[in-house]
């Protein structure tokens, strides 16, 4: 005869019921997990940014000027931790921050910006403007030639189109890096740069964006205008001229701060002594038209 007493556990039935209940929780608990692990990332992406965009604060009172070499090395005495130029989505020990700084010595209201494109797969961008101020907003797409590039890319003659409609011509055999472009209070800002050397660009941005041009020599800013620029090398002396078609821009010297405005139809040409120029500006895989340098690599970490 059979034993009365009920035996003790779970039925397959209960088990299968168990271990349902289990990975529904599971499934509606990943993506807020991930959510929370993704603004925690973030989070740390901008106090690094503020963190060093204080520290530079710090260094150009100390030295008369912004940082020329890498971030790391630069501003080692004004940080608490290394890790601070490392984002969270990057490699430890990385320097995630130089490639994509920009300094401004003549815009006291806004003398730097500081970026990473990494959040979100580059659908988020963490910026950093003067004064240690931390934004966080969208990337934009920027194409050349009608293919996607990321940022830091450098390319050959073509044509570059951001999101908002700007659009740049670039002179054949000319070089031009993408630094960032991206959303900040509803206004789109793309920032692109020409190394050392003889090359021209022209420039139709859509009104209520705000455009950057660095090169060697200065700083080309620009709201909703066409203009020119233009760089060359004359002995130890780097050239950039400015031609502002339509609208209205500013030019600052990349090294003195010294700012220009120009209205439509006026120039201008700044000179720097190559001795006082950090060359590069950003670092990733370059790109080269027919008529262009083909493939290469556009090295270096940069500050404008």
């Amino acid at each position: 005869m059979r034993d009365g007493r009920q035996r003790g556990g779970f039925t397959v039935v209960e088990l299968l019921v168990v271990l349902g209940v289990m990975t529904i929780l599971a499934s509606l608990l990943f993506p807020v997990l991930h959510t929370v692990r993704t603004e925690a990332r973030v989070a740390t992406c901008l106090s690094n940014m503020e963190q060093i965009a204080t520290a530079v604060g710090m260094y150009q009172a100390d030295c008369g000027g912004p940082p020329r070499t890498a971030l790391p090395v630069a501003l080692a005495d004004y940080v608490d931790s290394a890790r601070v130029f490392t984002c969270p989505e990057d490699k430890p020990g990385s320097d995630s921050y130089s490639a994509f700084f920009v300094a401004r010595s003549g815009r006291a209201e806004d003398h730097l910006v500081l970026g990473c494109p990494r959040h979100r797969g580059g659908g988020r961008a963490t910026v950093a403007f003067g004064g240690g101020k931390g934004e966080a907003d969208r990337t934009c797409t920027v194409s050349w030639n009608g293919e996607p590039v990321e940022p830091g890319t450098t390319v050959t003659g073509g044509t570059l189109t951001f999101t908002d409609g700007s659009q740049v011509q670039i002179g054949d055999g000319t070089t031009v890096g993408v630094l960032m472009s991206f959303v900040t209070s509803g206004r789109t800002y793309s920032l692109i740069w020409m190394p050392e050397g003889s090359g021209a660009i022209d420039c139709q941005v859509t009104p209520g964006s705000r455009f950057e041009v660095l090169t060697p020599a200065a700083i080309a800013g620009v709201q909703g205008t066409r203009f020119v620029v233009q760089t060359a090398c004359e002995g130890d002396i780097n050239c950039t001229g400015v031609a502002c078609q339509q609208g209205h821009g500013w030019v600052a010297g990349a090294g003195s701060g010294a700012e220009q405005k120009l209205g439509p139809g006026q120039q201008t040409v700044v000179r720097r002594h190559k001795k006082d120029c950090h060359h590069g500006h950003g670092n990733g895989n370059g790109h080269g038209n027919g008529n262009g340098n083909g493939n290469g690599n556009g090295n270096g970490n940069g500050n404008g």
